[in-house]
Parts: C-alpha cells; sequence; structure tokens
C-alpha cells in the first residue's frame, strides 16, 4: 500500500518543471521545436541578449559538427549542457528569442512560460540530417520524448533554404 501511494502522490510532481527555481505545470510549459540549418541560426546584426524568466531553451545544436557528420550527443559535449537556459541570442543571432517574445507579447495573459528545443547547423541538408532514421531526426525525436514528460509541444518549425535546392535531386525530393 505504502509503495502505490508514494506512486500515486509521486506522479503529479514527474508532469511539471522547475525552472529558474519556479515550478512550472506541464500544461503552462508550452515548447516549439525548432529545426533547420543556417537560416533557423540567423544572421542577426545586432543580438538580443535580453532575458525573460518565462522564456527559455534547450538548445541542443552542437558547434563541431561538419556537413554529413552526425554529431556527437550534446550531453557529452562541453560546449553544451543540454539543459533549458533563458532564451537569448547566441553567436550571431537565433529565431528562438524573437519568436518567444512575440508570442508572450501575443498572450500577454496567459500565465504561462514558452520554450524552445533547438536543433540547426550550417549546411545541414534534409537529405543528409533530417529523414526518418538520420542523425539530426533521430536526436531531435529523442530529445522531444524526454522534453514532452514535463512540457506541452505546441508545434515545429523548419527554416530551410537554398542547401536543399543546390542539386536537382535534393530539390526534386525536398517535400
Amino acid at each position: 500500500r505504502c509503495a502505490i501511494l508514494t506512486t500515486l502522490c509521486a506522479y503529479p510532481l514527474l508532469a511539471q518543471v522547475t525552472l529558474g527555481g519556479k515550478v512550472i505545470p506541464k500544461d503552462k510549459f508550452l515548447v516549439y521545436l525548432f529545426m533547420g540549418h543556417s537560416n533557423m541560426d540567423g544572421f542577426g546584426a545586432t543580438l538580443d541578449t535580453k532575458t525573460d524568466s518565462s522564456l527559455w531553451m534547450w538548445d541542443i545544436t552542437t558547434t563541431n559538427a561538419t556537413r554529413g557528420d552526425c554529431p556527437a550527443h550534446p550531453l557529452t559535449e562541453p560546449s553544451r549542457d543540454a539543459t533549458w537556459r533563458l532564451s537569448k541570442d547566441v553567436g550571431t543571432g537565433r529565431m528562438a528569442t524573437p519568436f518567444l517574445k512575440k508570442l508572450k507579447a501575443r498572450y500577454p495573459t496567459a500565465d504561462c512560460s514558452y520554450g524552445i528545443l533547438q536543433l540547426s547547423q550550417w549546411e545541414s541538408i534534409i537529405p543528409e540530417k533530417y529523414l526518418p532514421g538520420l542523425c539530426w531526426y533521430e536526436r531531435m525525436k529523442s530529445f522531444a520524448l524526454q522534453v514532452k514528460q514535463v512540457a506541452t509541444i505546441k508545434g515545429m518549425v523548419l527554416m530551410l533554404g537554398w542547401d536543399d535546392g543546390c542539386t536537382a535531386q535534393n530539390a526534386a525530393a525536398f517535400s
């Protein structure tokens, strides 16, 4: 009986996440999946480094991948810790922070926290990385399954561009 009661009482704790010391229920933490290549990484002239306590990023993008390679798992990479951190632009600027800030401005009374799970890499094209069974697809799927235990996944944003149209074969297979 004690084990069953303990399990039942502990279950609600599994459907939440602690962000910045604040406990957020699963239905109040809305996460979007971001995938793409250089278009997703962004090239903003001005970085938005002002953080907001309700906007979060779990950045699983690697910095040492080369075209066609499946990069090391982010938990073993010292450059990325694969945990939730306040969303802010890094490097050349990302699409995540502006997206999250527009969500919050659009729904100011939602009493929600918003998050991005981003995987993007320069020159990462669909036939080499993003199809089922390929490394980027499988990595995103693995992380999304982890995140959905503590957050509500609301949608996916893809930003792809000219890299996928560079060859007739890629262009024909794009859809």
